[in-house]
C-alpha cells in the first residue's frame, strides 16, 4: 500500500517526508532527519509562562501549550 492510498499530500508543507513509491508507514524512520533538516524552531503560537519548550520545537499560529506541558523536541506542532 502506498502513501497515496492514505493520504493527500496537497495540503502539507510536508509532503517530502513521504515517499510515493513507499508504505506509508517508512515515513516513521525518515522523521528524526527530516526535523534536523527541516525545523526551524520558532513560537507562533501561544506558551503558558509554566511550560517547558525544548530548542528544537516548532510551534504554529493558533496553537495553545497548557500549563506545566513538557516538549523536548525535535518537534513540530502544526497550526490550532
Amino acid at each position: 500500500m502506498k502513501t497515496s492510498d492514505f493520504l493527500d499530500l496537497t495540503h502539507t508543507a510536508h509532503a517530502d517526508l513521504f515517499a510515493s513509491d513507499q508504505p506509508v508507514w517508512t515515513a516513521l524512520r525518515n522523521i528524526g532527519t527530516y526535523l534536523t533538516r527541516c525545523l526551524q524552531p520558532r513560537i507562533l503560537g501561544h506558551v503558558a509562562p509554566s511550560a517547558h519548550i525544548g530548542e528544537a520545537v516548532f510551534i504554529d499560529e493558533g496553537t495553545v501549550v497548557e500549563p506545566h506541558a513538557v516538549i523536548k523536541g525535535p518537534a513540530w506542532i502544526g497550526k490550532n
